[in-house]
């Protein structure tokens, strides 16, 4: 099994629930010049189970895999644009780190 955290926040938000701003993240990704609908173009290597919180401002998405390969198949996956994501997000005001254990 593999456990991907993902701790986000974003300047000026104001979120009053981790859905919201799962949802704002969601738009700025898909504003940007490689993707218009990211669920679609970059679906989660089924299954796993992910589980978002909302502490304050900070966002917290944790996802629990099966197995490390299929963590590792959804990340190649992701891998080309990788840095245009983490990019388009620094731009917005986003700031994150992730973990996997």
């Amino acid at each position: 099994m593999a456990t991907q955290t993902i701790t986000l926040t974003k300047s000026g938000s104001a979120w009053s629930s981790a859905e919201e701003a799962k949802n704002e993240l969601l738009v700025d990704i898909n504003s940007t010049s490689f993707t218009s609908n990211f669920l679609v173009d970059f679906p989660p290597v089924e299954p796993q189970y992910e589980e978002a919180t909302l502490d304050g401002q900070t966002l917290t998405i944790n996802r629990s895999w099966p197995t490390t390969a299929l963590y590792d198949e959804y990340k190649t996956q992701l891998n080309t644009n990788d840095s245009d994501i983490t990019n388009a997000l620094l731009a917005k005001g986003w700031t994150h780190s992730e973990s996997v254990e």
